[in-house]
């Protein structure tokens, strides 16, 4: 990172992460409208386990190996080889814009139950061009900012459910809960296939944070607590607000009746919200939504803007795209990231996620075989954090989280699929053209050797110099230079 910027510290980082893989309760509703309210919580419980905290975990380990702002890309380029690095870079890039151009689109939804102009499609668009522009200008502005607006966004963005928890509480029926064990017919009619989504985007990302991790104070420190903080406040932010919601009576039609959890769809917590406290709440709540998808934006278009940057440091792109802002933000990055937004923004919602999703799945699993690499391939080499269980266990840790993929992959429609894998054949063509590029010195490209981890801690008594790279072919192998008998 640029040394004359203020360095993100441990709140802001948390902030980030949060908006990078949540935001809120705020689009849980169609979990419930899909598999009812017990499913619905107990995946919330059960989906951390088996998916969150392994790639948490993960994830903080080889961040602390690899703290620098290519990421998840370094992971793979040390691993595998710098083509199958620039795909995972690529793929992800493409998710994370697809993922980014969402919330202008779900802001001017919220915006619209109070601005009806919102529904014209010529106003939408113009709205939606202004508020890509204003929110790229805040993360042009530098990351540490970004990460302090997103403080602030998150405090206030779960302001009303901390209300509907007080107000609810003695409200409280616990048999809307229903709590009996499904049966086989209720199992048959779920709609396992929006569940398992709705599910999967609330609580995916915790990797994408490792595109700032140049950008951070300490983060062989700070990545795993903010990590580990993180995913607790998320569970809890989710299962606490809906737990109260779904165990309120939502009067319907007829009177003395309450309304079916199948009712739920997105936006019912505005419903709850002005069962409980009117008006007011639920305003209050439609504004703190406007301004989740807000600090999502900010999250995912850093993120976005950061890997392009680390990918160009590394030699993956052309070095104009490492070029720096006054304020120490990838310049290009954001300008390149706004414009994919744009153009996805124009798509429909339901189209948008199931490319994201695709891409994700697409992509992720050969972090998880980086993991598992490094561990078995190079095990001497230095790691601050390491997760405390034997290979056989990583094995177990790992599969789940690829069972949880292949079955998201499973839902996707034929066409998203082929799309996705046309993007992974555009990147091969993209890889041969940069590199023809980079021969014939069409354009400059920076060092093609990414920074490597000692091989131990005995490697950093004599100092940094003592640590160097060396590529056979197209992999990266580490290893420690003679001491010096000085």
């Amino acid at each position: 990172g640029d040394g004359a910027q203020p360095r993100v510290c441990l709140l802001p980082l948390m902030a980030l992460i949060y908006y990078e893989v949540s935001g809120g309760p705020f689009g849980l509703e169609d979990a419930v409208g899909a598999a009812g309210s017990m499913l619905t919580i107990l995946g919330l419980l059960v989906f951390p386990l088996v998916w969150c905290a392994p790639q948490a975990l993960v994830a903080s380990e080889l961040i602390g190996m690899f703290p620098e702002d290519s990421g998840f890309v370094a992971w793979i380029t040390h691993s595998f080889g710098r083509f199958l690095g620039f795909q995972e870079g690529l793929l992800l890039w493409t998710s994370g814009v697809a993922d980014n151009a969402l919330y202008p689109v779900l802001i001017l939804d919220y915006l619209t139950y109070v601005f009806p102009i919102f529904k014209m499609p010529a106003c939408r668009q113009a709205a939606t061009c202004f508020i890509i522009l204003a929110l790229t200008w805040v993360n042009y502005r530098g990351l540490h900012a970004v990460g302090m607006t997103a403080v602030w966004l998150a405090i206030f963005g779960l302001t009303p459910f901390i209300a509907i928890i007080f107000l609810g509480v003695p409200r409280l029926q616990p048999s809307l809960w229903n709590w009996q064990v499904p049966s086989m017919k209720q199992l048959r009619t779920t709609d396992w296939g929006t569940f398992i989504n709705i599910l999967f985007w609330n609580l995916n990302s915790w990797d994408t944070a490792s595109t700032l991790a140049g950008e951070v104070d300490n983060p062989t420190n700070t990545f795993p607590r903010a990590l580990k903080w993180t995913l607790l406040g998320v569970t809890a932010i989710y299962v606490v607000p809906l737990l109260v919601a779904t165990g309120i009576c939502i009067p319907d039609i007829q009177p003395g009746t309450c309304q079916a959890h199948s009712h739920w769809r997105d936006g019912y917590f505005a419903k709850v919200a002005f069962v409980l406290g009117g008006t007011f709440l639920q305003l209050w709540l439609i504004v703190a939504a406007a301004l989740s998808n807000i600090g999502l934006f900010l999250a995912d278009l850093s993120a976005n803007s950061f890997l392009i940057l680390g990918m160009a440091e590394t030699g993956l792109l052309p070095a104009i795209f490492a070029k720096r802002s006054p304020y120490g933000t990838p310049l290009y990055g954001i300008l390149l990231s706004s414009a994919g937004v744009y153009i996805f923004a124009m798509q429909s919602f339901t189209v948008i996620v199931e490319v994201l999703n695709c891409l994700y799945c697409l992509a992720v699993p050969l972090q998880f075989a980086a993991f598992l690499w490094f561990r078995w391939k190079r095990p001497n080499l230095h790691r601050p954090f390491q997760v405390p269980l034997p290979f056989w266990a990583l094995v177990l840790l790992v599969i789940s989280a690829n069972a949880v993929m292949l079955f998201v992959l499973l839902q996707s429609r034929s066409i998203i699929f082929l799309l996705c894998c046309g993007v992974f054949l555009l990147g091969s063509v993209l890889y041969k053209l940069l590199g023809v590029a980079s021969r014939r010195r069409w354009c400059r490209f920076h060092q093609q050797v990414p920074t490597t981890p000692p091989a131990s801690e005995d490697c950093l008594m004599s100092g940094d110099e003592a640590v160097y790279a060396h590529s056979i072919g197209d992999v990266l192998v580490e290893r420690c230079a003679p001491q010096s008998p000085l």
